[in-house]
């Protein structure tokens, strides 16, 4: 199954799941911002070990800056991908509301049109099988009169 195959859930877990994504993309978002705080701070931490003329500080601190960017690269590829899914999971989303607004509850149907129009009318049905039941009597003897 893809990451954006919704079609086959309800409304409300396709909702969840398209939510799901949004947050897992914002988290992202907010763990690059803090990533970019991060580099900046450890760029800065490589120009002042430079300038103090502190070798060992300023290997350790090129070394940091060289993972911090290599985690910012993973983070932008993920919110890339994040980004996209959402897009698509959104536009899937809309399309099924008015396919779940369609659908119709046969039970809840039934219930409402027999408040409104009452209850079934069974008395009614059986005189309508008794004067049927009554016209086909008349025309049996109608024809055995006529047969002999």
């Amino acid at each position: 199954m893809k990451d954006t195959d919704i079609e086959g859930l309800g409304p409300e877990d396709a909702r969840q799941y398209v939510l799901h994504f949004i947050t897992s993309l914002k988290t992202t978002r907010a763990q690059r911002r803090k990533l970019a705080d991060d580099l900046k701070l450890w760029r800065r931490r490589v120009a002042l070990a430079s300038e103090k003329k502190a070798p060992d500080l300023e290997a350790e601190a090129v070394r940091r800056v060289g993972e911090l960017e290599a985690r910012e690269a993973e983070l932008a590829a993920e919110e890339r991908d994040l980004s996209l899914k959402v897009e698509i999971l959104k536009e899937k989303l809309a399309a099924l509301r008015p396919r779940a607004e369609m659908q119709v509850d046969a039970d809840r149907l039934l219930a409402e049109l027999q408040i409104l129009a009452g209850p079934r009318d069974n008395l009614a049905e059986a005189l309508k099988d008794t004067e049927a039941d009554r016209l086909l009597a008349e025309l049996k003897e109608r024809l055995e009169n006529e047969n002999t």
